[in-house]
């Protein structure tokens, strides 16, 4: 019997066979569901929050001090050709080294970088060029798996990475750039997204190595959305990692504003980094808040954004699912500021493709969703199925 018994009389009464139901019968679909649970005893057990809290818990090393412990999962979310690829680069060099990282200092451990993007050449070019910049030595304690050419989904290469690394004791490891183990996998499903986190989850909680990776934002100006909206795709790619570090295009040119979200740590203000070949460089001397602003049509008004700037902002806000279209009507009313320019905006937006809506008319009933066009064609498929 276990800690807690239930009491035999607890399903009796004059309900008991629709009590009885509830909990499964013999055979039924929660019994199978419960002897399935006990097949498996992989997972950790329940444990009162009493005993939870006397048990003496290890903090993990900070891989980067205030930013990252080891075992965590941390994204670098910046726009197309931001030069994140050189940025993680130098993450894991600067952690093989001890070396500080944006201003950061970092803890000295192993560090496993896979290359599923550069030719060889480019990996050895810039791992030497950033070493000399950074006056430090390219240590056999930084390891390089280059797959370029090999790319697979995630989840067929993880049997054969955690057979590789077994015992290896990496620190850090960093698969980048991750959309190219999508492999078929759409970035902008909520379900597929959230089970490459979850593999990448495995990895860390596997190796006991942190997981840092690169996201990309969606096209156009994203200095409207907040930060952890400006990463492209499904949201959990801005959500499932402990750390979330965005860098936003500064309104001086090579510059980025550095905001991030942390799960285990204090916040961090905002900052500026400025590219200097081969890095990125901190500069207190710029405003972060000072965010580079799209050029506006001549003719529209300066307080406010045309509604055509508007447009990923408000496909942002059915990047996880279809929304009701009554709802989402009301949501563009807020993001365009008045009724008129959010009817303009929902025009643009199904106009152009951007979005579409499906209708399903019963008796007496009318329902009406908007969503991206994959998201609306899946969604078809599951109300209309021929």
């Amino acid at each position: 019997m276990g800690r807690y018994p239930v009491s035999a009389t607890a399903t009796k009464g004059p309900d008991s066979a629709v009590k009885t139901m509830a909990l499964g019968a013999v055979g039924g679909p929660l019994t199978r569901l419960i002897d399935n649970a006990n097949e498996g005893g992989t997972r950790p057990p329940i444990v009162d929050a009493v005993t939870f809290m006397a048990t003496k818990i290890v903090t993990p090393p900070e891989i980067v001090a205030g930013v990252m412990h080891k075992g965590s999962k941390a994204v670098y979310g910046g726009p197309s050709k931001a030069l994140k690829t050189w940025t993680l680069m130098d993450l894991g060099l600067s952690v093989a080294n001890g070396a500080p990282w944006l201003g950061f200092n970092t803890h000295r451990g192993r560090v496993l970088y896979l290359n599923f993007e550069l030719q060889e050449f480019g990996v050895q070019y810039r791992l030497g060029v950033i070493a000399t910049a950074k006056c430090i030595e390219i240590p056999a304690t930084l390891h390089l798996w280059n797959l370029r050419g090999h790319g697979c989904p995630l989840a067929t290469l993880l049997p054969e990475l955690l057979r590789r690394i077994e015992g290896e004791g990496y620190d850090l490891i960093i698969p980048d750039p991750i959309y190219k183990t999508l492999d078929g996998r759409d970035e902008n499903s909520a379900g597929d997204i959230g089970r490459v986190c979850a593999e990448l989850e495995a990895v860390a909680v596997q190796t006991g190595a942190g997981v840092a990776f690169g996201a990309h934002f969606a096209k156009g100006n994203a200095s409207g959305k907040e930060s952890i909206d400006r990463i492209s795709g499904s949201g959990v790619w801005a959500r499932d990692p402990d750390s979330i570090i965005v860098a936003t295009p500064h309104e001086t040119a090579g510059a980025f504003s550095v905001e991030m979200t942390l799960r285990n740590f204090p916040p961090t203000p905002p900052f500026v980094i400025r590219w200097q070949f081969p890095l990125m460089v901190r500069d207190g001397g710029l405003d972060p808040q000072r965010l580079r602003q799209p050029q506006r049509r001549a003719g529209a008004s300066p307080g406010r954004p045309d509604v055509t700037e508007l447009v990923d902002s408000a496909v942002a806000l059915v990047k996880d699912k279809p929304m009701d279209v009554t709802i989402f009507r009301g949501k563009l009313e807020r993001l365009a500021n008045t009724q008129a320019r959010g009817r303009e905006l929902f025009k643009v937006l199904v106009g152009g493709g951007h979005l579409e809506e499906l209708h399903d008319r019963g008796r007496g009933r009318h329902e009406a969703w908007i969503g991206t066009p994959d998201q609306i064609k899946k969604l078809r498929q599951r109300t209309f199925p021929e």
